[in-house]
Parts: C-alpha cells; structure tokens; sequence
C-alpha cells in the first residue's frame, strides 16, 4: 500500500497565518481557550494537519487540501461559534429592519426648516431617523470583533442584548 499524495498548500508561513485566520478563528471546531484558561485542542482534521505542516515539511494529504478549500479563501467545513454565529444573525436581521424602515420613510414628511429659504427640506433617511441610528452603529463595527468580545463576556454583550430587544419592538 502506497503513501497519500501529499501537496504543499502555502509557499509561506505567513500565507497559512493569514488563511488560519480567515478561517480557523471563530470556527467552532478551532483551537481556543475557555473559561478559566482551559485549553480546547483543535477538533478539525484540516487545522490540525495544516498546523503539523507549518512546524514540519510544510506538506499535506491531497484529500485535505481538497477538503479545505484550498487554494481558495473559504474553508467549506466551518463552523460559527454559537457567539459569532448569533452576531450574523443579528447583522442580518438589522439589516432587513433598516432597509424596510428605509423604504417606508417618507423625507417629505420629516423636515429640518431652512430659515435662508424660508421652507422645509427633507431629511434623509441614515441620517436623521433615530429609531435605526443604534442599529446603524452596530453594523459599523466588525461582527467577528464584537462576537470575539461577546465571547468573552465583556461589556459588549448588553450591546448585542440591547439591540436584539430593540428589534424585537420594531
């Protein structure tokens, strides 16, 4: 019985850096550190024969590298952390909230008075609609970072709390 053809998938260590983190973090199957600092070893085959391969000969079985998706961008086996997954869920569905209230906003009947003209010029949507101006923050800020920090437990997650409440009363 012959060996598995084995490729290399990057030339560079900086290529798999940059793919690993495209792909492995915020995959639910990565590497990572829980609560207390407890240590959660890889449970994805491709990460763990592409990390063998940076610290060895920098090779692979071809059955993985086809798996992987390589030489593409988009690893096709992963999976959102539960948080990061939550995150676009919301992006999404704040996404939808503000493009409907867009479409029904109506600028003539919202007005700024221009004392120089002496008349009432509409007001733009993004601008001046407070209802969707928190939900328009929110989307300015990358959904990764602020599942990483949700994550983490941190301050964010009133954020995320709060907005999902907010779109549950639109």
């Amino acid at each position: 019985m012959g060996e598995a053809e084995q490729v290399r998938p990057f030339a560079y260590g900086s290529e798999y850096a940059e793919w690993e983190a495209a792909n492995c973090d915020g995959c639910a199957k990565s590497e990572r550190l829980k609560e207390g600092n407890v240590y959660v070893p890889s449970q994805c085959e491709i990460q763990r024969a592409l990390t063998d391969a940076f610290w060895g000969d920098g090779r692979i079985d071809l059955a993985l590298y086809q798996r992987s998706g390589l030489p593409g961008d988009h690893c096709p086996e992963r999976e959102l952390a539960e948080a990061e997954a939550r995150m676009v869920a919301l992006a999404g569905a704040i996404e939808a909230n503000v493009a409907e209230c867009r479409a029904s906003w109506d600028g003539a009947k919202v007005q700024a008075w221009d004392a120089e003209q002496g008349r009432g010029i509409p007001l733009d949507h993004d601008s001046h609609c407070q209802r969707c101006a928190g939900l328009l923050f929110a989307l300015s800020v990358p959904v990764q970072e602020l599942a990483r920090k949700f994550e983490q437990g941190k301050r964010d997650t009133e954020l995320v709390d709060g907005l999902e409440d907010r779109l549950d009363k639109c």
